[in-house]
């Protein structure tokens, strides 16, 4: 791997980019109320999946001012400080266009010799590690007869680094420990409205023409003491897909002899992370074949580009 230190202190080296093919994205038919509190003033566009993901999924008339401001808080919490330093490395687009994203800046330590350090500052696009946090869940608590504490007993952060860029970072190192990153911020309660956001404004989408009960507004509006209740996962992790984003819909059994409506849905799939699953209604009595389109992808191609010295 070839890794090379201009004059100013900056790593230049190999990385692997995302090259986003395009698939003409889904506007769906308007919905003419808020999807989270019913209100018909000042409807805006909902983004599915946020801009800022490479969503491209877009359900028009659909959030108010006041949930838009809500839904618009949990989505920049998880895309800058969840997923901002990976958006930063691989060149994730803003929502603003005009507006420059401020680097982020973490710090290489350079051990020349036991007593001599020399500390070389990183942009996001030259970070030496590409790594996230993100929480890996069992199945959506209301679907088990078990206390809330003993179904959420086996959550657990996974935490992933890239094992050539580990090797790298520790070798301009000097075999020591190098690097200070920024730190990764995880917030569950805000982390689970964020995908109740995501996996509501989806199921209004496509399956809103033969209706369902929601369940997920209040807890995407307020939030909840036991924000596990209606959001899960699988706790096995596939492995890397050449997608930005997955998302479909399904339904499963609940225990008692209901069926569930549910969202599958992962983030950031090149890179080997988790799949969350969200309960969007607790009794859902349609066909799933009367659902057209219950599953959307959004593809990628990577491939390793030089950065020039």
């Amino acid at each position: 791997m070839n890794r090379s230190q201009d004059a100013g202190g900056r790593l230049g080296r190999n990385h692997i980019y995302p090259q986003y093919t395009p698939t003409g994205g889904v506007t769906f038919s308007p919905v003419g109320s808020c999807i989270y509190c019913g209100s018909q003033q000042n409807l805006s566009r909902e983004h599915i999946v946020p801009f800022g993901m490479f969503g491209d999924l877009i359900l028009p008339e659909s959030s108010c001012k006041k949930c838009a401001s809500t839904t618009s808080a949990l989505e920049n919490f998880v895309l800058k400080e969840m997923f901002g330093i990976a958006r930063s490395k691989y060149g994730f687009r803003s929502q603003n266009s005009k507006k420059r994203r401020r680097p982020i800046i973490a710090k290489l330590i350079k051990h020349e010799s036991e007593a001599s350090e020399v500390e070389i500052l990183l942009d996001s696009s030259d970070l030496p590690l590409h790594y996230f946090a993100l929480p890996v869940f069992g199945i959506p608590g209301m679907t088990w007869k078990v206390s809330y504490k003993e179904l959420c007993a086996n959550d657990r952060l996974r935490c992933e680094i890239r094992k050539d860029d580990a090797e790298n970072a520790l070798a301009i190192g000097g075999g020591k420990v190098p690097v200070t990153m920024p730190s990764l911020k995880y917030d569950q309660n805000k982390f689970a409205r964020f995908l109740a956001k995501v996996a509501h404004s989806y199921a209004c989408a496509v399956a809103g023409k033969i209706g369902f009960a929601p369940c997920l507004r209040d807890f995407i509006k307020h939030g909840h003491s036991k924000p596990r209740l209606f959001i899960g996962g699988e706790r096995e992790v596939s492995s890397p897909r050449n997608t930005v984003f997955e998302i479909g819909l399904g339904t499963f059994a609940v225990e008692g002899g209901t069926t569930a409506l549910a969202v599958r849905m992962r983030f950031l799939a090149f890179l080997g992370t988790p799949t969350y699953i969200a309960v969007v209604a607790e009794d859902f009595q349609q066909p799933l074949s009367l659902i057209r389109s219950a599953a959307h992808e959004r593809f990628i191609k990577v491939s390793i580009t030089d950065v020039p010295e």
